[in-house]
């Protein structure tokens, strides 16, 4: 970890100082991707960026698009919302149109700006819900289920594994108390209310790293399914302290291998997580980037780290991007404008990311381009699919949310 963070300190330095390394091609397409690398989701931020880059480097390896190299910007926002501004300043002034923040404080302090600079802010598993919107939020696309629809869908599995009904259960909340952490709640309560389920709010403060006030009360309340959503390695460990069975657990789609390991891949047999992207080095495009760029001494992290569920949500997000440079550049020319991706982008009509998620599509209306996940069971070695991928039945209850609260949100910038 500290070889990373000195290489990206470096990289930020190098930003700040205007020092770039010499280009391979004139003609060069900026993907603009500052990551929190030192403070809460350094966990997740190396291998989401290190997924995209090396992706990259396979595309430019490959000629690149239509003449086009395609480069990445980074450097650490470190989850502070006025640093996130100023990088996107930064990047903007050197003439990135696609950005990716993987923060939802960042995002939520930088979508006025995208809307007013007519440039692509993409917010997979991160962001505003109501960001699906795409009406009131024209240049802001959420390539996965946005945390709202997967709430419902995570309610929704627990809801058949219970019978069908969920009328007098008690569902846990135990969750990081951030906006990423509040963002579900909302449809959690909506659902509680129409289901009949009670819902109990288990926070803890970030980092993260303390949750055992959390779980005390989780032992004491006795609840029939936790759901988590933040630090699970942490929230893991306590939950085999108090002896909570891992077969009523459900985490988000964030629960990656390594933090299963942190805990004891043994220790964990049985655990579920609602995934969103499919995890491994089986995904023919993984593979290989794993053969062409990181065998080869190309790729940006360790090999162990290729295919796992960070990385391969970063692969994901590469690939969205080019995918969207590709289309733009053919259907509208040159020169490269936020108008022309934002078009390009509204084009994906059931799209297959290269086998990495569910299909996407993209419309004026929607930018909530894929709205299926997948239950997954650890083994021991590995995530099984328990499902395949499923859209949730209660997405309908969700849209009616995103359309009030994106409503409001267009109201108050009038």
């Amino acid at each position: 970890m500290k070889k990373y963070a000195l290489a990206f300190m470096l990289a930020a330095v190098m930003a700040v100082l205007g020092l770039q390394p010499a280009l391979a091609a004139d003609k060069v397409v900026y993907y603009a991707y500052p990551m929190d690398y030192t403070k809460i989701y350094h966990i997740a931020s190396f291998d989401w960026y290190n997924g995209a880059a090396d992706y990259l480097t396979l595309v430019n390896q490959q000629g690149g698009i239509n003449g086009y190299k395609l480069e990445m910007l980074t450097a650490d926002h470190a989850n502070e919302p006025q640093r996130g501004i100023e990088l996107y300043e930064q990047y903007k002034a050197k003439g990135a149109l696609f950005f990716n923040f993987f923060n939802t404080p960042c995002v939520a302090a930088l979508i006025p700006r995208v809307l007013k600079d007519k440039v692509i802010l993409l917010t997979p598993q991160h962001g505003r819900s109501d960001a699906s919107d795409g009406t009131v939020f024209p240049y802001v696309f959420i390539p996965t289920p946005s945390y709202w629809t997967q709430a419902a869908a995570q309610i929704e599995f627990i809801m058949k594994q219970e019978g069908g009904s969920l009328k007098g259960k008690k569902i846990g909340y135990n969750f990081i108390d951030t906006s990423w952490g509040r963002e579900p709640l909302p449809i959690f309560k909506k659902l509680a209310a129409k289901l009949g389920f009670e819902l109990m709010e288990f926070p803890y403060p970030p980092p993260g790293t303390e949750q055992t006030a959390a779980w005390t009360q989780i032992r004491r309340s006795k609840p029939d399914w936790v759901i988590l959503w933040g630090i699970r390695h942490v929230s893991l460990t306590q939950a085999l302290r108090i002896g909570y069975p891992l077969s009523n657990i459900l985490t988000d789609g964030w629960m990656a291998e390594h933090e299963v390991a942190r805990v004891g891949n043994d220790k964990l047999k049985g655990l579920m997580s609602a995934q969103v992207v499919v995890t491994g080095r089986d995904v023919p495009i993984v593979e290989k980037i794993y053969n062409e760029v990181q065998k080869k001494g190309l790729g940006k992290g360790k090999d162990e780290k290729v295919g796992n569920i960070y990385y391969n949500q970063g692969v994901l997000s590469g690939v969205v991007f080019a995918q969207a440079v590709k289309v733009a550049l053919e259907k509208y020319g040159e020169p490269l404008t936020g108008d022309k991706l934002k078009d390009a982008m509204e084009t994906f009509t059931n799209w297959d990311p290269m086998g990495l998620a569910p299909p996407i599509t993209f419309t004026k209306e929607s930018h909530e381009g894929a709205k299926g996940l997948r239950i997954a069971k650890w083994d021991g070695a590995k995530w099984v699919p328990l499902t395949g991928w499923y859209e949730t039945q209660f997405h309908p209850l969700v849209w009616d949310f995103i359309k009030e609260e994106a409503a409001k949100f267009k109201a108050e910038k009038k």
